[in-house]
Formats: C-alpha cells, sequence, structure tokens
C-alpha cells in the first residue's frame, strides 16, 4: 500500500481528523507528524512527514464540504451539580437530571463546578435594559455607569462603554460581587461574558474564549 493510500486510510479511521479536514481547519504539518506516529505510517512509523501532510491536502480535495445541521441553543451556566448513573440517571431517583448523556445524567444536587457558555450583550449572556446591566442567570454584578448617556460616545467608532460590559473575574475566574468577593465558590465565567475588553475594536474574541475556556475547563477537571 502507498504511503498515500495509508494516510488516506489513518484518517478514515480517525473522524475527528477526517472532520477536521472536511471543515479545513486541520493544522496539516502537525496532523502528518502526529499520525506518522500514531498510525505508524511507512511501517516503522518515521515515514516522511511532509508527503504525508501532502497526501493530507489531496485528501481534503477529494472529501466532501463540511457542513452542519443549523440549529438553536440556549445555554446558561450553572454550579452545584454532580455526575450520576444507574437509577438516578435514567429519572427514577429523587433528583430529575439536568442532561443525559450515555448512561450517565447531571443532575442538581453535588459539589461540581459545571461550565456552560453564555455570552455578551448581542448574545443574551447581558441584560440591559432602562435600570442597568444585568447577569440574567446568577444576577451576578456587572459594572456599568448609572447614567445611559455614559454608556456610548458620540463617535460611531469611539471606546463605547457598553463594549465591556460583563462580570468581573478573579484569578480563578470567578465572577466578583460588588464588594469584590466572589458571588459563588464554584461557578466559573468564560468568553463573552466576561467584561473589561471591547472585543470588537480589539478582534479578542476568540483568543479571550479559546483561553478562559481552557482555563476553566482545567479547573472544574481539577475541582471536579
Amino acid at each position: 500500500m502507498s504511503l498515500a493510500a495509508e494516510t488516506r486510510e489513518a484518517a478514515r479511521a480517525r473522524p475527528f481528523v477526517l472532520d477536521a479536514l472536511r471543515a479545513g481547519v486541520l493544522n496539516h504539518s502537525a496532523a502528518a507528524a502526529w499520525l506518522a506516529e500514531e498510525a505508524d505510517l511507512g511501517g516503522d512509523g518515521d515515514a516522511d512527514a511532509d508527503a504525508i501532510a501532502t497526501a493530507l491536502r489531496r485528501f481534503r480535495e477529494e472529501l466532501p464540504p463540511y457542513a452542519t445541521t443549523e440549529r438553536a441553543a440556549s445555554v446558561s451556566m450553572r454550579s452545584g451539580v454532580g455526575v450520576v448513573d444507574g437509577p438516578e440517571a435514567d429519572g427514577s431517583g429523587d433528583a430529575d437530571p439536568l442532561l443525559r448523556v450515555g448512561g450517565a445524567a447531571v443532575v442538581s444536587e453535588g459539589r461540581d463546578t459545571a461550565i456552560l457558555a453564555t455570552g455578551d450583550v448581542a448574545g443574551g449572556g447581558i441584560d440591559s435594559d432602562r435600570e442597568g446591566v444585568t447577569e440574567p442567570i446568577f444576577g451576578c454584578h456587572v459594572p456599568h455607569p448609572d447614567d445611559r448617556y455614559e454608556w456610548f460616545e458620540g463617535e460611531a467608532f469611539g471606546e463605547h462603554a457598553f463594549a465591556e460590559f460583563g462580570v468581573v473575574v478573579d484569578d480563578a475566574l470567578r465572577p466578583m460581587g460588588e464588594g469584590g468577593t466572589p458571588e459563588f465558590s464554584n461557578l466559573r465565567a468564560a468568553g463573552a461574558v466576561i467584561g473589561g475588553y471591547d472585543y470588537p475594536a480589539e478582534k479578542s474574541a476568540s483568543g479571550v474564549s479559546i483561553a478562559t475556556g481552557y482555563a476553566t475547563g482545567r479547573r472544574a477537571a481539577r475541582e471536579g
């Protein structure tokens, strides 16, 4: 079997590689180096990574484009949960599951930390009206000027205060109350719900979401 054929077979055997190829987000060089060792390409795992990368690029051209089903999703954050299995997972126990995955379920009782996505003002993660600015799920504090006319500037591309609306977090990414203490001990914030930066102007939305999502995920895994 040729190296190109081996590469195609290795990619098909690993759905996440195939999906990344179809979506056009695969780092071909990094994937080639990994596949050479992981799939023992070339018979000894010492195949030419450049040749594998080339095979991946050509394979991508033969694949149908990656498509997803359009759907709406409602998301939030919640703390104080637990993971159960058995009778409790199928709903026959005392706790009503919040979410079922396979034979396990997430229930509202527990000490684990749950992190879900919220968003900014545009995404519904932060609410604003004539009375002020709030975080609607847990009621976390969102700093903002009392005078609505201070929320924006006269210039279209000015430094608008509303662009930075969001919760304030500590070093552990816990939303802070108005008094400077965490609102909840096991609640973590990630992404656009965090305030203090103007992502449209900075073009930093993806960077903040990736960095804070990674950090909160690691903390939740350690705490859970």
